[in-house]
């Protein structure tokens, strides 16, 4: 026996329906009514990107502080864009003050504050110059018995796990 609704060429499995009328019917109470499975993304506000980041920012004297999410290495993080993307927020301070990135560079920051955006603070450098600036300040990773000029130790916040020595 087919199923009951026209149009439909798959055996009746109970009440004269098919499976999957059957199962519309017992959701919905009409075996014909199609349920929305996939609900559509969340739509970002209309507001624009440059009001959206100006909220998230306190600035005073010296460093402006990114006071919205932050990535684990504590850079600010504002979602933009049709589908939500992520963007850095120091990138948007230098595009929104100084212009469009070039292509290849990083958006360096002289005061070595993560949370930072503001646009004094921050320069445009390659990958390179990035790394050097890095190791020029310490911040590099270092190996096990690397004695270089800071020793890691729980003081300074570069020790990581173990017993220190005594």
């Amino acid at each position: 026996m087919r199923c009951a609704i026209s149009d439909c060429p798959t055996d009746a499995v109970c009440r004269g329906w098919c499976q999957k009328h059957y199962v519309r019917w017992r959701r919905t109470g009409d075996p014909e009514k199609v349920l929305r499975v996939y609900q559509d993304p969340p739509r970002l506000s209309p507001v624009p990107k440059r009001e959206r980041w100006e909220a998230k920012v306190d600035k005073s004297d010296g460093c402006w502080m990114w006071t919205g999410a932050r990535n684990r290495q504590g850079y600010g993080q504002l979602r933009t864009g049709h589908r939500g993307l992520l963007e850095m927020a120091h990138r948007l301070a230098w595009e929104f003050y100084r212009g469009p990135v070039p292509p290849g560079m990083h958006v360096l920051h002289r005061c070595d504050n993560p949370p930072c955006v503001n646009p004094d603070h921050l320069w445009l450098g390659t990958p390179k110059s990035n790394a050097l600036d890095r190791q020029a300040k310490g911040r590099q990773n270092r190996r096990p018995g690397d004695l270089r000029l800071t020793v890691p130790t729980k003081a300074n916040g570069r020790w990581r796990g173990g017993r220190p020595a005594v």
